[in-house]
């Protein structure tokens, strides 16, 4: 186990490594920088004084080498815009949008779990039909488009929830659930297929045989084998909420991370958005790595 935990370590360090070059590379190359933060009409003595304070008179590979050292120590230099550490910059908005997350992967749970059991123990009737339609509308609308339909039926025309920011609880049921119910879709059909094929097999037959009632032979045996491709899915679907929730972010002009990234890229601050990513590449690597050591409890015949 130690040793598996430190290969996926270093996996997870040259990958985080490539993330970081990659994004910084691209970065440098999306337009000058001292442009963006200075006006037309700056002289070129000024817009030298500004390279130099921003590190930018320096070779690009140089100035990653700088960049890589001081980020070890948490430091990913300062914003283009406001001259703030960009470390302070992302751990104001970190909060607000971990915990949107969180109650939208709950939200995909709750969901997806019941219904994708559901549909496989009642599949062919019109609630597994009931069910498929609602996976199939969730993967092909737009998120933000159902925002903002959202938006002008809750909270403008039934004056139900707020229509933006996050002033209270209420604030996070319109943007927590749609990003919620869009991850909730993927999962939701592969709980159904695996479920189909774990209650036909030869271990729930020998089951029924033996008098183990249709419920513990649902929710224990077939649901416990079923849950691997699942828990893959979970843990890959974190990288889609995380995406849709930079879109939903910005619809309900919510102060999180995705809403910064945006700014940011509107900016031309790249410190800013490098930094973000490599939050967000931090997360998904140690979800992935959780869900992958998380497969011995639930099936002990996996082996890492």
């Amino acid at each position: 186990m130690i040793r598996i935990l430190g290969l996926r370590l270093i996996q997870a360090a040259v990958t985080l490594f490539a993330v970081s070059f990659l994004v910084y590379l691209a970065g440098d190359y999306t337009g000058d920088p001292v442009s963006n933060y200075l006006d037309p009409t700056a002289t070129e003595d000024q817009r030298i004084a500004v390279a130099q304070e921003f590190g930018l008179d320096k070779p690009v590979l140089e100035r990653y080498g700088i960049f890589l050292k001081n980020a070890v120590q948490g430091d990913f230099g300062k914003s283009f815009k406001t001259k703030q550490p960009v470390f302070s910059l992302v751990m104001d908005r970190v909060g607000n949008t971990i915990f949107l997350i969180l109650i939208a992967k709950l939200i995909t749970l709750a969901v997806a779990v019941p219904l994708g059991v559901y549909a496989a123990v009642h599949r062919g009737t019109l609630g597994d039909t009931l069910a498929r339609g609602f996976a199939l509308f969730w993967q092909a609308v737009p998120g933000f488009w159902v925002a903002i339909m959202a938006i002008l039926l809750f909270a403008v025309g039934l004056h139900l929830v707020p229509a933006a920011g996050n002033d209270s609880w209420k604030s996070y049921i319109l943007p927590a659930g749609i990003i919620g119910l869009g991850t909730s879709a993927g999962l939701l059909r592969i709980i159904r297929s695996s479920m189909i094929e774990a209650l036909e097999s030869d271990y729930a037959r020998l089951a029924r045989s033996k008098g183990v009632s249709e419920a513990r032979i649902i929710w224990v045996h077939a649901l416990r084998n079923s849950a691997i491709p699942a828990m893959t899915l979970f843990g890959i679907s974190l990288g889609t909420a995380i995406a849709a929730g930079v879109t939903i972010e910005v619809v309900f002009a919510w102060p999180g991370l995705g809403r910064l990234v945006v700014d940011a890229v509107s900016w031309g601050d790249y410190p800013t958005v490098l930094a973000a990513v490599m939050f967000y590449a931090t997360v998904i690597i140690v979800v992935n790595l959780i869900v992958d050591l998380s497969y011995t409890v639930v099936d002990p015949r996996v082996r890492l």
